[in-house]
């Protein structure tokens, strides 16, 4: 470790048994769940000289805690777009339409159908995102809900939300293990016919950023497991497109897209991934055609959730042409 890398902090008593998330909010007001997140996946943040695994880590007295440079200024200085989030106005049909995107609501969560188009995190090219909506749907609740992942912003579906600081911490978990507690399954149009109906894409993935655009790369050596099922549903001859359910056994980013032009079938209206190929000629689309359609929670708070997110429109649009009028979605991947 080196002094110009990394800002060492060495824990108290009175932050002994303290929680990490809940000591850097202490430090960092503006801190959020998801930015924490990432700065652990990314190695940001090292207890002991040791990359930490989880939000909820406990510290003990005398632990050395060490922050990256990059993630100190980050958590110091918020982007200036979240200052100018506080000017922003929303008219009551942008209120109303956000509501109306509500499938899944009960005391601990909220899912939404998130729309193609809406990101779900601000960015320096994004008027308003899911975040900033936040506000508006806490219902009977007086606590903001809170984001527990994200969907690309070209991806359309279930989005779960917590409506509290502690759902939120244990939905995290679920996000992040890798056992059968979450099922997530989403529905693709992809180029071309399989050649086998169905089987498991298993390349790890690596994030890089080149010339200023971040992409995911299938890398041997140094990437990140990622594990992905796929069943082929359908396949339309004349346009040579398949429709295929999707079920991830891991979350890295980007990675059903990646996996699917790694086998040579990218998704329809994918320009980032599958280039010229993801665009045909008589199917006409504005969206990338990749639905988080079905999420399943085993064993929260009790009880199983199934929450389903109905095909956007063009989607459903898109499938009568192909002519394929009937999801019959397996559950054997």
């Amino acid at each position: 470790m080196t002094q110009t890398k990394y800002q060492t902090i060495t824990i108290q008593n009175q932050y002994n048994n303290y929680r990490l998330d809940k000591f850097l909010s202490n430090i960092f007001p503006n801190i959020s769940n998801i930015l924490l997140q990432k700065a652990i996946r990314n190695k940001d943040i090292l207890l002991n000289n040791s990359p930490l695994k989880k939000t909820n880590e406990i510290l003990h007295e005398n632990d050395e805690l060490a922050l990256s440079n990059f993630i100190t200024k980050i958590f110091n200085n918020p982007p200036q777009i979240v200052k100018n989030k506080q000017d922003l106005k929303f008219t009551d049909k942008e209120i109303e339409k956000i509501k109306n995107c509500v499938i899944y609501k009960d005391e601990h969560i909220i899912a939404i159908n998130k729309p193609a188009g809406l990101a779900v995190q601000s960015g320096s090219k994004i008027e308003k995102s899911v975040n900033d909506y936040l506000q508006f749907l806490k219902f009977d609740k007086k606590e903001t809900v809170r984001l527990v992942h994200r969907l690309d912003k070209d991806t359309s579906g279930v989005l779960l939300l917590a409506r509290d600081k502690e759902t939120c911490d244990i939905l995290t978990d679920y996000f992040k293990e890798k056992g059968d507690k979450l099922e997530k399954t989403y529905l693709t149009l992809a180029i071309g016919k399989f050649t086998k109906n169905e089987g498991l894409i298993d390349y790890p993935l690596i994030k890089k950023v080149e010339n200023g655009v971040e992409k995911v790369y299938r890398d041997e050596k140094e990437g990140k497991e990622a594990k992905t099922l796929y069943k082929v549903l359908n396949y339309n001859e004349k346009f040579d497109v398949s429709l295929v359910e999707v079920k991830i056994l891991t979350g890295r980013t980007h990675q059903i897209r990646v996996h699917l032009k790694e086998i040579g079938h990218p998704i329809l209206g994918d320009g980032k991934y599958g280039g010229k190929r993801s665009f045909i000629n008589g199917l006409s689309n504005k969206n990338m055609l990749l639905h988080y359609y079905i999420m399943n929670i085993k064993n929260f708070m009790g009880k199983d959730i199934n929450i389903k997110a109905e095909l956007p429109q063009d989607f459903q649009d898109l499938m009568k042409k192909l002519k394929f009028n009937n999801i019959h979605l397996k559950n054997n991947l």
